[in-house]
């Protein structure tokens, strides 16, 4: 949810009103995001 605020401007109220799809998709992508920022920080510091 933090990263959705941060990085995306959509507020947990926004979250909370959505459908289940589009929570369930939101959850998906969000997954993603967070795994391939993971991968480019790993790039990033093991040189």
């Amino acid at each position: 949810m933090y990263l959705l605020f941060r990085y995306h401007d959509i507020l947990p109220s926004c979250v909370k009103e959505m459908g289940r799809g589009e929570r369930t998709i939101l959850k998906a992508f969000i997954s993603q995001e967070m795994q391939d920022r993971e991968e480019e920080l790993k790039r990033m510091y093991e040189g």
